[in-house]
């Protein structure tokens, strides 16, 4: 799409505004075709002429100065995700994208052209990328000393730039300023994981599920929605246009910080955090415990901003049992392709025991012990948690068994155990969690497990979603339970992750009947070089994603395909012909791929990625 091209543009080039400034402005005419072409709007054509006529103003005055780029930068993003909505057709509203197009463009000129009429100065600003602070300086004319000038300059920018936003905040309903005073709480510069800011508008009421979508769907709109005001920085998935994570800028954080304080819907310290710092020894980093205002309710957070041992002492569990939200797990980003040993004992975080559940009480409706070392297991009490929904136990390395008590749990919309590599089975009766929408990490027992859980027991859930399946190198897997994934009525995503390689109970997994109305379907590490036969278009009809990684598989066969995205990574013995591939994917693809030595036809690609 042109538009992403100029998008990616922006950040990879950031000395050449003046070219960004033209290609917005081809990329808008094209836009203007595509868009009236549906709505013959004579409102909607004046704006898209008054947005043309302001870009030439604009590209009149970076002639003249060529030094401003960077500062408008994160304007022109904002820009080019409103054209990218319309194009897309992210959006219902077409008009009103043109709107807020129209709003930043009248911003950025109201900004940069009264500085050409003022006195030549030294200007400096700074602007905020989304890795990283940079700074830039800008002359016009000759140096001068009218220091004053310049301060007096750069406020009048500021001051122009924090009204906006700060209008922006104001208008906002009330579910989206309640949204976006979350992100207040967290630490400047912080980014913040999709997933988790989700989870907690979730956890305190402010998504919920409608009719037809989802709670996590619905917080998915809320968040892009954020994102086309601007106030927030989307940070897309490595070579992808799907947002992961986000952040604020440290000045839209301010702003955020007072409005949310001016609403009563939280308080700062003195230190800039949210609430007050939870007992224990500062030099352990910070737990911080504050309450949020939602309509007229008061609602309890402990949140773990860094610290990395965990003790609770038995006089705080009455504090404790006011919890609602506990996010006392790893919630920072840990840099995709850095993760040495010194990264990781940075964010390295342990408890000293599970004794702080005893602590804990029905007000509870999300934990997250993320990645946190030395829980082995959890305590029985565990299951007097009646109002929990979210549980996110991801990355718990030492975790080796799960409790009966929690299959009493029956609230528990979300239960996340991958990467908890030391279980070896799921707890008899987790199929009586009949509103679980999510399960991450469900492993097939073994023979020492004690009256495992099992696979054709979850068939039960009518509401399970998204579903990962691990398959140990012991699992004991009965005749007939991957048969009965086909029960699965409302799983809309499968996982399935080999751990075995040629042994002999694999081939039962080759009986498996995939679900009707399965959209993505994620296979890895497959044991065996030939497809099997449930890999295949007649029997995933709905499927929109394949993704493919690591294993023994070698090719896909001749059957033509009807799917939107294939991913292959890590597959040395897998083959196909370009010229094959476009044959039995003939519709519109979005192929990635990587460390599969074999594809030698494929298109060279910078990012491993092409889009037939």
């Amino acid at each position: 799409m042109e538009a992403e091209s100029v998008a990616g543009e922006e950040l990879s080039h950031l000395s050449t505004c003046n070219g960004v400034v033209n290609g917005k402005e081809n990329v808008l005419e094209t836009a203007k075709d595509h868009v009236l072409k549906e709505n013959n709007d004579f409102g909607m054509k004046n704006m898209f002429e008054k947005i043309v006529r302001d870009i030439h103003d604009i590209k009149d005055v970076l002639l003249e100065r060529r030094g401003a780029e960077r500062d408008l930068m994160y304007d022109f993003g904002a820009v080019a995700r409103h054209v990218d909505n319309m194009f897309d057709g992210v959006t219902n509203h077409p008009k009103t994208e043109l709107q807020n197009i129209e709003q930043y463009i009248t911003f950025i000129k109201e900004i940069l052209i009264p500085q050409s009429e003022l006195s030549p100065v030294i200007a400096t600003s700074s602007v905020e990328t989304s890795g990283s602070s940079r700074h830039s300086t800008f002359e016009v004319g000759e140096a001068s000393n009218t220091a004053h000038l310049y301060s007096a300059k750069n406020y009048a920018q500021q001051s122009t730039a924090m009204t906006f936003s700060e209008e922006t905040i104001s208008m906002l309903d009330p579910q989206l300023r309640h949204c976006m005073f979350c992100l207040a709480v967290f630490p400047e510069n912080s980014v913040v994981k999709k997933r988790l800011l989700i989870y907690w508008w979730i956890s305190l009421g402010l998504v919920e599920s409608t009719h037809g979508r989802t709670a996590e769907e619905n917080g998915e709109i809320i968040l892009m929605e954020l994102i086309n005001t601007g106030l927030v920085i989307p940070i897309y998935r490595e070579h992808n246009r799907v947002v992961d994570r986000c952040r604020l800028q440290s000045q839209i954080r301010e702003l955020t910080i007072s409005a949310a304080e001016e609403n009563q819907f939280l308080s700062m310290n003195p230190e800039g955090h949210a609430g007050s710092t939870f007992r224990g020894n500062q030099e352990d980093g910070t737990l911080l415990v504050f309450s949020t205002t939602i309509a007229q309710n008061e609602v309890w957070t402990l949140f773990n901003i860094d610290r990395k041992y965990l003790k609770f002492e038995e006089s705080s569990y009455p504090r404790l049992r006011n919890m609602a939200v506990m996010q006392i797990g790893r919630w920072r980003c840990l840099e995709r392709h850095h993760i040495e040993v010194e990264n990781k004992l940075r964010h390295h975080i342990e408890a000293e025991n599970t004794e702080f559940f005893k602590g804990l009480g029905t007000e509870l409706k999300y934990l997250s012990l993320q990645g946190i070392s030395r829980i082995t297991q959890l305590p029985d009490s565990i299951g007097n948690l009646t109002n929990l929904i979210i549980l996110d136990l991801r990355a718990c390395h030492n975790l080796e068994e799960l409790p009966v008590k929690l299959t009493l749990l029956k609230k528990l919309t979300h239960l996340d155990v991958s990467k908890c590599y030391l279980l070896d089975h799921m707890p008899k009766g987790l199929s009586s969690l009949t509103n679980l929408q999510v399960l991450k990490g469900f492993v097939i027992g073994n023979t020492r497990s004690k009256d495992p859980c099992r696979l054709g027991d979850l068939s039960r859930l009518m509401k399970l979603r998204k579903l990962s399946i691990n398959i140990g190198r012991e699992s004991m897997i009965t005749e007939g339970d991957f048969d009965k994934l086909k029960e699965f009525t409302a799983l809309r995503s499968l996982t399935i992750t080999w751990g075995v390689h040629d042994t002999e109970h694999d081939s039962l997994t080759l009986q498996l009947s995939t679900p009707e109305k399965l959209e993505k379907l994620d296979i890895r590490c497959f044991p065996r070089a030939e497809p099997p036969t449930w890999l295949n278009p007649m029997a995933l009809g709905s499927l929109k994603r394949l993704y493919i990684r690591g294993g023994k598989l070698s090719h896909l066969g001749d059957n033509i395909w009807d799917v939107k995205v294939l991913r292959l990574k890590f597959l040395k013995d897998f083959s196909i012909e370009w010229s094959q591939l476009l044959r039995i994917f003939p519709r519109r693809l979005r192929l990635e791929y990587s460390n599969c030595p074999k594809l030698t036809s494929f298109p060279r690609t910078d990012d491993g990625i092409w889009v037939t």
